[in-house]
């Protein structure tokens, strides 16, 4: 099962089938679902109005599906779904963030910019 998947995910709230997972945005919140069961596996409230204000670009699953990043042209955010305590984020200074990849692991995210690679 590949979860690396990337998808767009527009604002105004759309909604996406990533393999057996159904992710959708709306007002601020990612939510993400099994498709079997629709039982919520995480719910993510995005308590940032300047990154709910800019269109979302890139939502992708970690190699392992235990990590969601999320990324608009300024910043990524990460969220593991199995620890809701832990997050992280990566914020893109002048260039802006042109595309952004999971490594090999989850441990490792390739950012690319208008300038170079943070």
């Amino acid at each position: 099962m590949d979860l690396t998947t990337t998808i767009a995910c527009l604002n105004p709230p759309g909604i996406s089938i990533i393999d057996d997972q159904i992710v959708s945005y709306n007002a601020g919140r990612i939510t993400i679902r099994c498709l079997d069961n629709l039982q919520t596996r995480l719910a993510i409230a995005l308590n940032s109005p300047e990154f709910c204000s800019r269109r979302i670009h890139s939502l992708q699953f970690s190699p392992s599906g235990q990590k969601l990043l999320i990324a608009n042209e300024n910043e990524v955010k990460v969220f593991d779904l199995e620890n809701n305590d832990w997050s992280a984020e990566i914020k893109e200074g002048v260039g802006g963030i042109k595309s952004v990849y999971w490594g090999l692991t989850d441990d490792e995210i390739l950012v690319f910019t208008d300038l170079s690679v943070t």
